[in-house]
């Protein structure tokens, strides 16, 4: 049976958070620049927005929506839906300083996606520096998985 493992917020971080920041502040950041001949100071102001909307795009642009079962890791990027064999993964990496937690796992093998599957997980309640149980139980289903091979 199929589970959700990427948390419901992904939408949030993939999309609603970006397409309302980038906009937003570059209103404030082309104003910044209307004011930067009288206030060299502003001028910063457009630069971090620059660099900080680079970032969040690129962010937010690796985000995947992740499933998982007994055989496969099911990974979508809202349109696009492919099917990882769990014998693809070979390690399994989360982030406990990027907010949100983020967890990537690195295949074997190149797929549709990349090496890299990078994903929100489901949220825990006061787990900001505690391993998230998900990664254990993804690094048990393969090596479950490659038993069986």
């Amino acid at each position: 049976m199929r589970k959700q493992i990427s948390s419901e917020t992904t939408i949030v971080w993939k999309y609603v958070f970006p397409g309302l920041w980038v906009p937003f502040m570059g209103v404030a950041a082309i104003a910044a620049g209307f004011q930067a001949a009288r206030e060299p100071g502003w001028s910063l102001f457009v630069l971090g927005w620059t660099i900080a909307s680079g970032y969040l795009v690129w962010f937010a642009r690796r985000l995947t929506f992740v499933s998982i079962d007994d055989d496969f890791l099911y990974v979508s990027k809202f349109r696009k839906q492919i099917q990882i064999p769990l014998t693809d993964i070979q390690r399994v990496k989360e982030n406990f300083w990027a907010s949100p937690k983020l967890i990537t796992l690195t295949l074997n093998q190149p797929s549709e996606f990349g090496t890299k599957i990078v994903f929100v997980p489901t949220s825990l309640m006061f787990a900001a520096l505690r391993s998230h149980p998900i990664v254990q139980e993804i690094e048990i289903a393969v090596q479950r998985r490659l038993s069986r091979h």
